[in-house]
C-alpha cells in the first residue's frame, strides 16, 4: 500500500520550494517516505510500505503543512490526499488551507536629502529629493497597511518648523496635533505609497528672521502597527547680511591729564570698554573696517 499527498497543481503553492509537508513514521519502521517535487512545481509527500489501512489512516493523520517562506503568499492552498493498494488507487480527497500571515517586520525608510539650503527669512524649501519606503510585509493587503508617521526637527532650535501637505492622501492621511511645527504626527491606516508621497511634501523653514546658521536634521519615521522605521536627512540654515553692526556704550569717563613732562605723559585709553555687536549670526558677522575720528 501506499499513500500520496500532494498540493493540488490546480491550485498551485506559490512559494513552492519554501513548502515542506511531512507525516510521523517513526511507529512503524516499515514505512518510508519521501518529498519531491513534480515538473509543474507540485510538492508530493510519498509515503510506501506495506501495512493496514488503519495504520496509514494514523499516519495520514499526523500529517503537517510547514512553509519556510519569510513572507508567504496569502493564496488559499488545497492539499490531496490518495492512496493505492498496489493495483488500484483510491478517490481523491482535498483539503483546503489558508496562511495566515502576521506583522513581524518592520518598515525601511531611505531618505534622500534635497540639498537645497534654506536662507535666513527666506521662503520654505523642500526637505527631500526622493524617499523610498518599503515593508517586507504583506503591504498590499489592508491588515498590513500604515498606520501613521512622523517628521521631527532633531536639535536645532523652537523656531524650526516643518510643513507636510496630506492632499495626495484624498483623505486617507490626516494631521494629528497641528502642522508647519517642529514635529508633525500623520494619521491613518493608508497603503506605503500613499504615506510615501504625502511624506515627499515635507518642507522646512524657519521663525526667526536670525536663525542659529547650520545643520538641521530632519527625520522621517513611518509606523506599520506594530514596528517603526526612520531615516534622517539634514537641510543646511545659512544666514544674509541684513543687519547693521553696532556699537555698545563704553567709552571712557577718564580726562587726559596735561603735563609738561613729555616722558612722564600717559596716552588716554579713550574707550577701554567699549564692545561691539552685529545681530547677524556667524560667520555673516565678520566686519571689514573700523574708523575713529576727531
Amino acid at each position: 500500500m501506499a499513500a500520496y499527498i500532494a498540493l493540488d497543481d490546480l491550485i498551485m503553492e506559490p512559494d513552492r520550494q519554501d513548502v515542506v509537508l511531512d507525516a510521523d513514521i517513526s511507529s512503524y519502521p516499515q514505512l518510508s517516505k519521501s518529498l519531491t517535487t513534480t515538473d509543474t512545481g507540485v510538492r508530493v509527500l510519498t509515503i510506501s510500505g506495506e501495512a493496514s489501512t488503519s495504520v496509514y489512516g494514523h499516519v495520514l493523520n499526523t500529517l503537517t503543512y510547514d512553509n519556510t517562506a519569510d513572507t508567504p503568499s496569502l493564496k488559499i492552498r488545497r492539499i490531496c490526499f490518495a492512496v493505492s493498494d498496489g493495483i488500484h488507487k483510491s478517490n481523491i480527497e482535498c483539503v483546503e488551507l489558508r496562511v495566515v500571515v502576521v506583522n513581524n517586520h518592520a518598515p525601511v525608510v531611505v531618505a534622500s536629502a534635497s540639498n537645497q539650503p534654506y536662507v535666513e527669512q527666506g521662503p520654505m524649501v523642500q526637505v527631500l529629493d526622493d524617499l523610498a519606503l518599503t515593508d517586507s510585509d504583506h503591504s498590499e493587503d489592508p491588515r498590513f497597511f500604515m498606520q501613521g508617521a512622523m517628521v521631527s526637527v532633531v536639535g536645532g532650535d523652537e523656531t524650526d518648523r516643518v510643513y507636510v501637505d496630506v492632499g495626495p492622501s484624498n483623505g486617507a492621511i490626516w494631521i494629528d496635533g497641528g502642522n508647519n511645527q517642529r514635529k508633525v504626527t500623520l494619521r491613518g491606516s493608508a497603503p506605503i505609497e500613499t504615506y510615501r508621497l504625502v511624506l515627499l511634501t515635507t518642507k522646512y523653514e524657519s521663525s526667526n528672521p536670525e536663525p542659529d546658521l547650520g545643520p538641521r536634521h530632519i527625520e522621517f519615521s513611518i509606523d506599520d502597527g506594530n514596528f517603526t522605521g526612520t531615516d534622517t536627512v539634514v537641510v543646511e540654515v545659512t544666514g544674509i547680511n541684513d543687519r547693521e553692526p553696532q556699537i555698545l556704550p563704553g567709552i571712557s569717563e577718564d580726562s587726559f591729564a596735561e603735563t609738561n613732562a613729555v616722558d612722564s605723559r600717559t596716552p588716554l585709553l579713550v574707550a577701554p570698554n567699549l564692545m561691539l555687536d552685529d545681530p547677524d549670526k556667524d560667520p555673516v558677522d565678520y566686519l571689514f573696517s573700523a574708523s575713529a575720528s576727531i
